[in-house]
């Protein structure tokens, strides 16, 4: 797999292959007045003779094919898509509303709702949800807040897993995450991965990494938390050292332009060599 970092400034962008150094830089993106661009994904390697770059705004959806000479621009009526991955050859789609959507490139760029059921359970308000794919399953990493009788308001990172052998799909709760650990970081636009026996390199399976979203220089923590499957942590210890941000509610539109800390890591995790 290739981590590409896609940089928009304006009405460019630039697609950079981290490891190889190559960069390929599509037609300028014409913008309609419609709101800020918040969420894009890479469909395929950008040496792939079917790569496609897909961004989101909160009324359209741009797409371009890797070599061609321009964007075709498209109507999103999907309220605010999040986040976006690819899973099994499809792209999954997060939205605002918690929503799930499958989006399609063939015959026509498409979105279609997928129908979800949840789990008899209760999740806590949820301040903080990402998608995450980890081998054949689709999970998703949920940040609620609840009320512990000894600590107070606290937080606890818990994983569900779609089931799609059941129709409509079913979200079910995952105790344990079979020897992956599983990253995320505060700002959603960075890409999501999972690593398979993390012990390799001194990680914790089963467990959560977070990347601190601080940019300060004289803060002396660590770069990540890190925190296993249904560990409790004070509410206000997680605030204190990773940021009011943690808290916030991501709203495109109202959400910080820059980007936060971001996983960079060797091939190796995502099987690759291995």
């Amino acid at each position: 797999m290739i981590m590409i970092v896609i940089h928009i400034t304006m009405e460019e962008c630039l697609l950079v292959d981290v490891y190889s150094g190559a960069i390929v830089k599509p037609p300028k993106l014409k913008s309609t007045g419609n709101d800020d661009i918040y969420c894009g994904i890479l469909a395929a390697p950008f040496n792939s003779s079917n790569s496609h770059l897909l961004f989101c705004s909160k009324s359209s959806m741009f797409l371009w094919q890797v070599g061609s000479n321009s964007w075709s621009e498209h109507p999103l009526d999907v309220q605010d898509i999040l986040q976006i991955v690819l899973f099994k050859g499809e792209m999954i789609a997060m939205d605002l509303l918690g929503r799930f959507h499958r989006m399609r490139l063939v015959p026509q760029l498409s979105v279609q709702q997928v129908a979800v059921m949840w789990e008899d359970m209760v999740l806590g308000q949820s301040y903080k949800q990402w998608l995450v794919v980890c081998g054949d399953m689709l999970l998703l990493v949920d940040l609620p807040i609840s009320i512990d009788p000894i600590s107070g308001f606290c937080v606890t990172f818990k994983v569900l897993s779609l089931d799609f052998s059941v129709e409509p799909a079913k979200w079910v709760k995952v105790d344990d995450s079979y020897n992956n650990a599983l990253f995320v970081s505060n700002d959603t636009r960075t890409p999501t991965f999972s690593c398979t026996n993390p012990v390799r390199w001194g990680g914790k399976s089963n467990s959560i990494y977070f990347a601190n979203s601080s940019t300060d220089p004289s803060d002396r923590n660590e770069p990540w938390i890190v925190t296993k499957l249904g560990e409790v942590v004070p509410f206000t210890d997680l605030c204190a050292t990773y940021s009011s941000e943690l808290i916030q509610v991501p709203r495109p539109g109202g959400r910080i332009h820059q980007q936060q800390s971001l996983w960079v890591v060797p091939s190796f995790v995502y099987g690759i060599g291995s």
